[in-house]
């Protein structure tokens, strides 16, 4: 968030609409530091707004790759009619795009996407993407991985809604990571309309390199069922 003044504002109109907070907003303890505070969604995740988090600077650093930021995060849900009504309602989202009714994108700046919901059996973490430069660094950290004993589990290749590179892995805990890069951003707020995209492989991957994600990734996506906050 922008400022203190706006986590102040957002935590109160949170409450005024019966979000339970988990604390009131305060300095926060963690690496990074900032102001900031916590709640439940609907689903039960514990969500964190915050401001004035010390930007990273330097630390490892590959010669081959080096993300600039976490670009996006997919979540697994058994409500996507209600998270998108949460997400968008009461904080501020707005709907991209929809890959058929399977999945929906929501952005909270010009950014197609900082956030995804997609239907499953369960809430879940699907992945994680890691925002890197271009699509060289997108190849070069495939090839770094490689070094490292893990191989692409799809990718690379490019998806149509979106319109950024990817290429996906299954790190130790079994969880899944993308590298991407060139994703889209949204020139005109005013005029934007969110499109309905098929669920076809020429527009899951628009370049036809990655083909259909397998079977032991599309498991890794379905991630570990989360049991929610646990008062």
């Amino acid at each position: 968030m922008n400022d203190e003044t706006e986590v102040d504002r957002t935590a109160r109109e949170l409450q005024s609409r019966g979000i339970r907070l988990l604390a009131e907003p305060q300095r926060l303890d963690e690496p990074g530091g900032g102001y900031g505070f916590r709640f439940i969604d609907p689903e039960g995740r514990c969500i964190e707004l915050s401001a004035g988090v010390v930007q990273h600077q330097g630390g490892w650093q590959s010669k081959s790759v080096q993300p600039h930021s976490i670009c996006h995060a997919v979540l697994n849900t058994t409500q996507i009619d209600a998270m998108i009504e949460f997400y968008t309602t009461i904080l501020g989202f707005r709907i991209s795009d929809w890959s058929e009714q399977q999945m929906v994108f929501l952005r909270c700046n010009t950014k197609h996407h900082s956030i995804a919901f997609n239907r499953a059996p369960h809430a879940s973490l699907n992945h994680v993407a890691y925002l890197v430069s271009n699509v060289d660094e997108v190849m070069r950290g495939m090839v770094n991985m490689r070094k490292h004993g893990f191989e692409p589990g799809w990718g690379p290749g490019r998806h149509g809604p979106g319109n950024n590179i990817f290429c996906y892995f299954k790190e130790p805990l079994e969880y899944v990571v993308e590298y991407t890069s060139d994703i889209d951003y949204i020139q005109d707020e005013a005029s934007h309309k969110a499109k309905v995209w098929p669920r076809t492989p020429e527009l899951i991957d628009r370049w036809g390199t990655a083909g259909p994600p397998g079977a032991e990734i599309r498991h890794a996506m379905e991630g570990k069922p989360d049991p929610g906050w646990q008062f």
